[in-house]
């Protein structure tokens, strides 16, 4: 591997609303339009050897304006797909917390080990992503960008770069932001982090950290 680019997505309708995605998928916002339209031309200068990307609809929509421009197609991997939150899939943030609380244990949720009911737990997503780092990446010595969602994405680049998963999230990703790793004698190195600037501020969307765990949950 010589260099890794990851991109987040652009902004949804659901991000706008703190509506928790999953696996489902909501438009781009106006915002979020804009941001795709932004980033296009950082991309297609990349000159990327090869590009994966979630097969969600809001990943596609990011990089359309880019492939107008020439960018090459992407390959798409299930394996890059958000975390999938079950049931709790459209709700907000505050509907969530509302409805599972009294069966959340915070000792659990810390630990990256509550999987939403139906769905994955944040050590599920993240031994997702070291299957996909080992399936695609880790061999490769090219350049090449991968498209895809905030919490696979972070998931992702702790594995590239060593960390292990206790059950914290360790980078949190904007929308539409680039992230580079490269690699200097066989190690990995983090040369830009949650780069947003191809985006002027109006077109940053609000930092959002929501806290999925409730005061009451239980411990």
């Amino acid at each position: 591997m010589n260099e890794l680019y990851l991109l987040r997505h652009a902004e949804t309708e659901a991000n706008l609303n703190g509506i928790l995605q999953g696996h489902l998928d909501y438009p781009l916002s106006g915002r979020g339009l804009e941001q795709a339209s932004a980033v296009a031309e950082r991309l297609t200068r990349l000159e990327v050897d090869r590009i994966f990307r979630s097969p969600s609809g809001r990943v596609a929509a990011t990089l359309a304006p880019a492939r107008k421009r020439g960018l090459p197609e992407a390959v798409v991997h299930k394996g890059l797909l958000e975390i999938d939150l079950g049931i709790a899939s459209g709700l907000t943030f505050d509907e969530f917390r509302q409805r599972y609380a009294e069966e959340l244990s915070s000792d659990e949720y810390l630990r990256g080990e509550y999987r939403f009911p139906g769905g994955e737990s944040r050590l599920d997503l993240y031994n997702r992503a070291e299957t996909v780092w080992n399936e695609l990446l880790a061999t490769a010595d090219e350049r090449i960008l991968i498209a895809s969602h905030g919490g696979i994405l972070s998931q992702l680049l702790a594995v590239v770069l060593g960390i292990p998963n206790d059950g914290k999230v360790r980078f949190r990703l904007d929308n539409a932001s680039l992230t580079k790793i490269a690699w200097h004698n066989g190690h990995p190195y983090l040369t830009a982090f949650n780069d947003c600037a191809h985006l002027a501020e109006g077109l940053r969307s609000p930092p959002f950290t929501p806290r999925l765990m409730p005061e009451t949950a239980k411990a």
